[in-house]
């Protein structure tokens, strides 16, 4: 073979074997880790979510929500809620103990110009139920405005069954 054929088939396949070792790695260390290392509320989570007003439990909404909880807890959530809203919310979630969890997480809010209006910080119990197919929570949120002070509050509830 000639040289220029040499450097040739190095330079198109030198990427590729690289890549397939990177994969096969990654893979590797993906699969060896046990089931025993995993935690019952990991993975993807659709539920029904109703916001109520916390002194007089009316129901100031209701709409779906996908939440991923992730192997070393953190998180993130999406709603069905006019993307022009709000942003994706990104938290962290912690076991409690037995099928009790908490977690918390926060999304930017903005105003119908577009312009920063805030955040909210959403906070939860959970509880995982016996077989691990669904959770149940109750909400507690925080309005804040661009600076961080507290404009009002909100309660709720919600019900989610496992997506995968």
């Amino acid at each position: 073979m000639s040289k220029s054929l040499l450097k040739s088939v190095a330079a198109t396949t030198l990427p590729a074997v690289v890549a397939v070792i990177l994969a096969q790695a990654c893979t590797s260390s993906t699969s060896a880790q046990s089931s025993d290392n995993t935690n019952p509320i990991e993975g993807l989570w659709n539920s029904e979510v109703t916001i109520t007003d916390c002194q007089t439990s009316a129901v100031m909404r209701q709409f779906r929500a996908m939440n991923m909880f992730i192997h070393g807890g953190t998180l993130t959530d999406t709603d069905v809620q006019p993307p022009g809203t709000h942003g994706p919310g990104f938290g962290t979630w912690q076991d409690s103990g037995g099928s009790r969890y908490a977690s918390v997480f926060e999304f930017f809010r903005y105003n119908p110009d577009g312009s920063f209006a805030g955040t909210n910080k959403v906070t939860r119990t959970i509880t995982l139920s016996v077989d691990g197919g669904g959770f149940t929570s109750t909400i507690a949120i925080d309005v804040e405005d661009p600076t961080g002070a507290t404009l009002n509050s909100a309660c709720g509830t919600e019900s989610a069954t496992r997506v995968r």
